[in-house]
């Protein structure tokens, strides 16, 4: 029970007890001077429905009111005081009949986003948290959520939640201890009570240590039962820096600075910090013949230095690293700026600290940009509030202004979302991407832990899918391509088939680089020993073969496992007048609109289409509305503020959605 509700029940006790005593005074003033107490128990009778005196004689108004009120008080504590725990067994009693649901384990902050967004998608959750003085036990128990309060390790306890029949279970609790003893506790129920023939329990950790976690992976005991329990590893820093690399392609921004190379300047080098370097690693390859570059700068990096050499000897295969010892503070970086080799820039991404402190470095990197001592590059800036930017760009009038270049990444809102967490998207394609490769295997072997079906693959084999999965947008892009939900029958040109060779080569160059793997002319699992590990330009036509064909295959294999196809997606850029220089020439520009649409779709047959305008009151407005409605084209709003504040300047929330 609240404490509110505490407190209704007592003043409204009270007040009825007050009345009836004014009212016993009243009807008998000498009486009940000389026996009060006596008076006093016949009204608190009342309140236990023995209110037989009352009868005996004529009441006046207030005792009337008292007889009638006071076992309505009753009842109606009695409500307040038992009903919400009624109504919280019966919908504790609902689990038993779950199945493909969602277990969360620890309501934390993190967690109630990502509960928030379950309910919003009509996904069933149920909550296990080990303190009942959690606060977000409330919302939970108002939104109808099914909480289990106790041992979060407790076998009782997870077989209440039926885990067993669960689709996915995560673990937000901050101990890494924890997590690990409840992916065994986990692991003996499923072995016992889940059929091998439904698919199995994703069990998500969330790891502080990831080096914990890559060592887990290939932790026999962690995957006895791998067709009934898959286990994944995950925290926000890792979750943060991958969103950065899916949000805000750095090829795209390269591109709009006029050069080919992506230079990444990481600023700070704490655990996001690395979470983002070894992100960039394994996703940030493009076209371009020139490697990925990226400068570090941080305080206090030579020691830094030296362990990421040691740990990852082949990385110059993946990308030109360079650590830079720098004092991060505004002023002291000002002051060293113009020695740190970063002219060539393509984007700056703020991770040194908390959220006040990525504020003021961006400011002043901004600041430094619009004085030319840094190139004009988009600032990307972690933020773990999203409130904390729209604050930053208010004035005292509550008016927004623009932060130019300014973009936020690793908000918890963003991050603990079911796609982002589950990402059940990504494993299908990974499936596919593994289903592919066993049949140009031809005969695989169950002794080569790669050749083993997705069902019984170890758990590193299924992460190097996903990370190959994760780039598939990536080399579509290059091409000017994207997915749809139908197959196309598409193939690929020569030259195209090329240049997604080389950009495989090099990310599967990274991702071994990135695990600490090394070249040698016979291949070790254990020691990490690949013969492949080596450049484009290195290697033979008959290797190089292999990536090619890949590549060839990959509409088909899209096709044939899933059901997808490529198309070509055409960009229509639109700028011009505001809406008061149209009025006149409205009409006639509708028609011209019209028309021109009709003749960019006649000139690109079977392709997709998308719309990119700034939504200004005028042709913005005008173009996009039409292009959405002749060529079904999705709709790319340039916003130079985050949504939230940019929606404020039409004047009314409707005129833009939020797919924009």
């Amino acid at each position: 029970m609240t404490p509110n509700r505490g407190k209704y029940v007592l003043l409204a006790f009270a007040l009825v007890l007050a009345l009836g005593i004014i009212g016993s005074y009243q009807q008998d003033p000498q009486a009940f001077t000389s026996e009060p107490a006596d008076y006093l128990y016949r009204i608190l009778q009342l309140f236990t429905l023995e209110g037989d005196w009352t009868s005996e004689k004529d009441l006046n108004i207030l005792l009337e009111i008292v007889r009638f009120s006071a076992p309505i008080v009753t009842l109606g504590s009695l409500i307040i005081l038992f009903a919400e725990d009624m109504w919280t067994l019966l919908v504790n009693a609902q689990i038993r009949m779950f199945k493909n649901h969602i277990i969360v384990v620890g309501a934390s902050s993190s967690a109630m986003v990502l509960i928030r967004d379950c309910n919003a998608h009509g996904l069933k959750v149920v909550v296990i948290e080990n303190s009942p003085e959690n606060p977000h036990l409330a919302e939970c128990r108002s939104a109808r959520v099914p909480v289990l309060v106790g041992d979060t390790l407790s076998e009782t306890l997870l077989l209440r939640a039926n885990v067993h029949s669960a689709k996915v279970l995560l673990s937000f609790v901050d101990n890494d201890d924890h997590n690990v003893e409840l992916s065994l506790r986990i692991q003996e129920i499923v072995n016992d009570q889940r059929s091998s023939q439904s698919n199995p329990l994703k069990v998500i950790l969330q790891v502080q240590d990831m080096q914990l976690g890559s060592r887990l992976e290939t932790y026999p005991k962690f995957f006895e039962v791998p067709q009934k329990m898959e286990v994944q590893f995950f925290n926000t820093e890792e979750l943060a820096a991958r969103s950065l690399f899916q949000d805000y392609a750095p090829d795209i921004h390269a591109d709009a600075l006029g050069t080919a190379s992506v230079h990444l300047v990481v600023l700070g080098y704490g655990r996001l910090g690395r979470h983002v370097l070894m992100a960039s690693l394994r996703q940030a390859h493009y076209p371009a013949d020139k490697l990925l570059n990226i400068t570090v700068l941080a305080p206090e990096l030579e020691e830094s230095n030296r362990v990421f050499q040691r740990q990852f000897p082949e990385i110059n295969l993946a990308a030109n690293v360079r650590f830079e010892e720098v004092d991060l503070a505004p002023e002291a970086l000002r002051d060293q700026i113009h020695n740190l080799l970063i002219e060539s820039a393509t984007m700056f991404i703020c991770c040194q600290g908390s959220d006040s402190d990525n504020l003021s470095l961006a400011l002043s990197l901004r600041q430094m940009a619009l004085q030319a001592l840094i190139p004009n590059a988009p600032i990307m800036v972690a933020l773990r509030n999203s409130r904390g930017l729209a604050k930053l760009v208010e004035t005292g009038e509550n008016e927004p202004e623009i932060p130019d270049g300014l973009y936020p990444f690793g908000t918890v809102d963003q991050l603990m979302q079911v796609e982002q967490i589950i990402n059940e998207r990504i494993d299908y394609l990974a499936m596919a991407i593994h289903s592919d490769f066993l049949k140009s295997v031809g005969n695989p072997s169950p002794s080569v832990p790669s050749h083993r079906p997705w069902g019984v693959l170890p758990e590193v084999f299924r992460n190097y899918n996903r990370t190959q999965a994760d780039h598939i947008s990536t080399k579509l892009r290059a091409l000017g391509c994207v997915l749809t939900e139908e197959p196309t029958g598409f193939e690929f040109a020569d030259e195209e088939l090329n240049v997604l060779a080389r950009m495989e080569k090099r990310r599967w160059n990274a991702e071994r680089a990135s695990l600490g793997w090394t070249y040698g002319k016979h291949r070790s699992d254990l020691a990490k020993i690949h013969p492949l590990l080596k450049a484009w330009e290195q290697c033979s036509a008959e290797e190089r073969a292999y990536d090619l064909e890949a590549m060839s295959k990959l509409p088909a294999m899209l096709e044939a496992e899933l059901g997808l196809g490529i198309t070509r997606e055409v960009i229509i850029g639109i700028s011009g007048h505001r809406a008061h220089r149209l009025l006149e020439h409205e009409e006639v520009l509708h028609g011209a609109i019209h028309d021109t649409l009709h003749d960019i779709a006649a000139a690109h047959p079977g392709a997709r289409f998308a719309i990119l305008s700034a939504l200004a009151d005028g042709s913005d407005r005008l173009v996009a509305t039409e292009a959405m409605q002749v060529l079904n084209a999705r709709l790319i709003a340039a916003l130079p503020i985050p949504y939230e504040i940019y929606k404020r300047s039409f004047g009314h929330e409707g005129l833009i959605s939020n797919e924009t």
